[in-house]
């Protein structure tokens, strides 16, 4: 996961500016850890004052909203895509957190298989896919809060849920930023929350 990241992110996150990958892991603010009772998480690796951007993430992959397309199956496509071309990809995107048991339905895998065409169902885990796609999917909105499509956050997918969450996620066009809301001290674990407890 580290290696991930280091690919795909260039900024500090305390001045922005860009600096070279084997800087870039002494710099991240938190890491990841296994617990008994929340499974995969991230804590913090010292202490965050409000308002820093732990996370600012693009997109594993994305798609816009549009009339007529099943978003979760355009999603899946083109993740299969991504998944054939670069192993190093599959095994990221395979290591997200599932469940065990799938509630997919054959509809929906049948609709994808005609997408991909040649391809068959034994070069992939369609069902774990899906799932996959269920539990990490992030929903991309505007600044009034608008849905605009969803998209795969590698990072910022490993963070759990709080009701009374110390982070919260914003996007400026289809980039996600991770803002902590609050003091986070060490060793704290990273939380947002998944729905609007607002409500």
């Amino acid at each position: 996961l580290y290696i991930w990241y280091m690919q795909h992110s260039t900024q500090c996150y305390k001045c922005r500016a860009r600096m070279c990958a084997q800087n870039l892991r002494d710099q991240l603010m938190f890491h990841l850890v296994k617990t008994f009772s929340r499974g995969r998480c991230l804590v913090a690796a010292e202490q965050i004052g409000a308002g820093c951007n732990l996370i600012v993430e693009s997109p594993f992959v994305q798609v816009q909203f549009e009339a007529n397309v099943e978003s979760s199956i355009a999603l899946a496509y083109l993740i299969c895509q991504k998944l054939l071309k670069d192993p190093a990809a599959r095994k990221v995107f395979m290591s997200l957190c599932a469940p065990s048991k799938t509630s997919n339905n054959e509809a929906k895998k049948d609709k994808l298989r005609n997408l991909l065409g040649h391809i068959t169902s034994a070069e992939l885990d369609l069902d774990g896919i899906f799932s996959r796609i269920d539990f990490n999917v992030f929903t991309i909105q505007d600044t009034e809060m608008k849905a605009l499509g969803i998209g795969v956050y590698i990072q910022a997918a490993m963070i759990n849920h709080s009701c009374c969450p110390n982070c919260i996620q914003t996007f400026v066009n289809n980039k996600l930023y991770i803002r902590s809301i609050r003091e986070i001290k060490e060793g704290e674990e990273i939380t947002i929350a998944y729905i609007d407890v607002a409500k």
